[in-house]
Order: structure tokens, then sequence, then C-alpha cells
């Protein structure tokens, strides 16, 4: 009987593992899949590595370093180019993540509660399930570095070596490179180990911190050559602001019932029984921390709020970028606290559940806006007209510029601030366009400006898209 209750068990974790893929991968066939210029930054500094111009950072954010444009450079070499390309490393990472989150349950929670929280972490929430399909640049490396540097504290607590503490440190390092957001893992699990484990402590010094520089080697040799550039207080993003407390409040009332799936991601409005669902994700998290059998994981899902809360995005919430690193706890949490088979087989399902009704009320939301409108799906057309006039030069709003030289080829490149070469060249040009979408105000200001200079304009639309052609020959 109970090998019959395993062979059900594991064939749920199986038909879950697969939904998940099925799932993105109608996702990434529909609107859910539509390229936007955020990806396509990241695929272009893959493709400026891949001819040998190494970017250490992020364009335009020097607080972000450039991973995930290695691996896709890697993979896109290989395989070739394309929306396809960036899908592939984004799920990959995604899926690495969760045998991660696998590996670290086996050791906090038990084997078959540590196999369903991969399961949950695999289809559960919408916004994450979401961002699976995205590459932002720097988000699903450090999160697959942040469960390494986890991972490798746990066997260094059973046994002290130096191999793990290697690859703890190599981790922590390349982890550091890709984001500070790495602290998240690293603060309480270092803590963790200092009052648990201190023998583990001394290969993390000997072994583990060279492995750390080595990793954070790129990052270290850019910044002291530019006056450690990153540790810049940046510009914030939009909504980002707040004191520490502020943050907090943020984090328990705005971003965890995101992270959760209570809340959908941008609108942040609540589920229909999002609120039942949030107070039954704090009460399994509470009943992990009150059990403090497990180790480490108790200490991690204390302190995450509290590291978090010290960046100064954490007021920021949109898709909830910020909290993914919180979701593989959530994710251990929920099955420590549900830990029988029968329980966890349908607390998977209600989590599916969940995130098929929070992608259904979200779907358009994901795809990038020029102004209020969407940008379409296709930029054939656009691309097709800007050809025939030859047009190699646009300035852009930043959701279809970026998206335009990736999609391109560079063949056709914008001015912004993502990359200051390319500004300098298309401000230089005799022929430019300005596109837009159609009714963006950005387009009247352009008009407004070349009358007040009594410049001569051509203007036409293409299939969505307001394209006005100065007169430069003069």
């Amino acid at each position: 009987m109970a090998r019959r209750r395993d062979q059900l068990f594991v064939a749920v974790l199986a038909a879950g593992a697969v939904a998940g893929l099925v799932l993105r991968i109608v996702m990434a066939n529909s609107v859910w899949g539509v390229l936007d210029s955020d990806e396509a930054v990241v695929g272009l500094m893959a493709r400026s590595i891949a001819r040998g111009d190494i970017p250490t950072l992020f364009w335009g954010q020097g607080y972000g370093g450039t991973t995930e444009a290695f691996v896709l450079a890697g993979w896109a070499g290989l395989f070739g180019w394309s929306t396809f390309a960036i899908r592939v490393v984004a799920v990959g990472l995604a899926a690495t993540a969760t045998v991660l989150v696998w590996r670290i349950g086996r050791r906090t929670i038990g084997p078959w509660p540590g196999a369903a929280a991969a399961l949950f972490f695999w289809l559960w929430p919408a916004p994450y399930v979401f961002w699976s399909l995205k590459l932002r640049g720097f988000y699903w490396t450090a999160l697959v570095a942040g469960l390494v540097f986890t991972l490798c504290a746990l066997r260094l607590a059973e046994r002290p070596n130096r191999r793990d503490a290697m690859v703890a440190g190599l981790a922590a390092g390349i982890g550091w490179w890709s984001t500070p957001q790495i602290a998240v893992y690293a603060v309480p699990v270092v803590i963790w180990l200092l009052a648990r484990h201190r023998d583990a402590v001394r290969p993390l010094l000997t072994a583990g911190l060279p492995a750390a520089v080595i990793g954070a080697l790129p990052w270290l040799a850019y910044n002291v050559r530019h006056s450690f550039v990153a540790l810049d207080p940046p510009e914030l993003a939009a909504g980002a602001s707040g004191s520490y407390l502020e943050h907090l409040g943020t984090f328990a009332g705005r971003g965890l019932p995101v992270a959760v799936g209570a809340r959908l991601p941008w609108t942040e409005q609540w589920l229909p029984g999002g609120a039942l669902l949030y107070v039954a994700a704090l009460v399994a998290v509470a009943v992990v921390i009150a059990a403090r059998r497990p180790p480490l994981l108790p200490v991690v899902l204390v302190a995450f709020p509290f590291v978090h809360a010290l960046s100064p995005w954490s007021n920021y919430i949109g898709e909830g970028r910020y909290l993914v690193y919180y979701a593989p706890f959530l994710a251990l949490a929920v099955a420590g606290a549900l830990r029988h088979r029968v329980a966890l087989a349908t607390g998977a399902v209600v989590l599916f559940a969940v995130t098929l009704v929070g992608l259904d009320r979200t779907a358009g939301l994901s795809s990038p806006y020029s102004g209020d409108r969407r940008v379409p799906e296709s930029l054939a057309p656009l691309v097709a007209d800007l050809d025939r006039r030859q047009i190699r030069h646009v300035y852009a709003d930043y959701w279809i510029g970026y998206r335009l030289a990736y999609e391109t080829d560079e063949r056709i490149i914008p001015e912004g601030f993502r990359n200051a070469e390319w500004s300098r060249r298309v401000d230089r040009a005799t022929h430019v366009a300005y596109v837009y979408m159609e009714g963006d105000p950005m387009a009247d200001d352009v008009r407004r400006e070349m009358r007040r200079i009594d410049q001569d304009w051509v203007e036409h639309r293409v299939d969505g898209f307001q394209v006005l052609i100065p007169d430069r020959s003069g």
C-alpha cells in the first residue's frame, strides 16, 4: 500500500512538471511571449559578447551584471539568435533553480516535501511563471547562484570540506557580480553558519573567500578602473522610495501578496479569495519558523524581509521582480507545513489553479506599452518601412527602439541611455526617423520642436506606428 502511495505521488510530481513545461510553451507562443526591449538589451549584450566586445555591467545600470548575457551568448552561438533562444535560456535557468529547490528541500524538510516544494516553485505563482520566460539581465543567474550557495552551506554544515566551500564562494562571487541582491541569501546563511555550524566557517574563509573573489573578479576589475561606479546610488525606478520601515511595510502589505499569487502583478488587485490564500501562506511560514526543526529555512524566512528592505528598490512592486528571490523559500515553507503526501498533492493542484487564474487575469499586461498603447507583437511592417526608406538610425520610445535593434541584428539602432555610442551615432546621422506609437504625446513634442526650429519633416503611419522623418539635408 505504501509503495502504491509513493508511485501515485511520483505520478503527481511528474504530471505537474510536464504541466509547468507545457504551460510555458503555450505562453511563449502567445502574448506572454512577445519580446520586449528589456530582453532585447540582454540579447544585444550577448551579441556584443559573441563579437568579443565584453560588457561587464548591464548597459545603463551599473548595479547589475551581464551574467545572463554570457549564458545567452553561449547558447545562441550554438543554436542561433532568436526570441526562442531567449526563452530557452530563461526557462533553463528556472528549471535549474527548481532542481536546486528540490536538493535544498531534501536537506531541510525531507525527501517528499522537498520534491513537492520544487514542484510548487515550478508551478506557482503566476508572476514568476511568467518571469521564467524572461531574461532581464541578472535575476535568474543571481537566484541560481544564491540557491547554490545555500545548498553548499547545508552540505558544509553536514561535513566541512574545501570543495563545497569553493563552490559556495564561487557562487557568491558570481551572484555579487550579477547583483548585490545576492545578500538576501548570503547574509542569513552566514548568520546561520556562525550561530550553529562554526566548523563550516573555516573552509569558507580559507577556500570560499578566494573563490568568491574569482567569481566577482569582472565586477572588481571594472570598478577598480572606474572608481567603483557600481556603488554610486543609481536613479530609482518609478515608485521606488521610502524609509526602511516603509520598505518593510511594502513587503508585508504589497510585495508578499504578489509573491504568493494573492494579488495580481502590476495592478496589485486582489484575486477572489486572495486574502485567504495570503493568510494560508503566512500560516505556513509561521508553522515552519515556529517548528525550528528544518535547518536554515526558518533563518532565511525571517531574515529575508529585513535584508530585502535595505534595497532602495524594495518599495517598488511592479511584477514582483525584487521578491522573486523569496519564492523558493515560500515554496519550501508551504511544503514544509503540509508535509503529508495527500496534502502536498492537493496543494500542488490548488497552487497551479491559482497560477492559471492569475495568468488569465493579467494576460496582455506583460506586453510592453509605449505611452498607453501596447506595442504590436510583430515589428515586421515597421522594419520593412524603415528599410525601404533606408533609415538606419531612429529616435524611439525605449520599448520600440532596442527591440528594433535586436530584431534587425543592429541594422537599425536607437538613441537611448542603454548605449552611449549608439546615441552619438544617431545624433550625427543626417537621415533619421522618430518612431512612436500612434497617439503617443511624445510625437506631439517632436512636432512642436521641429516647428520651433523651422524644421521640415514628412510623416506617415505604419500599422499603429507614427514615423516622422525630418529633412536634415540642409
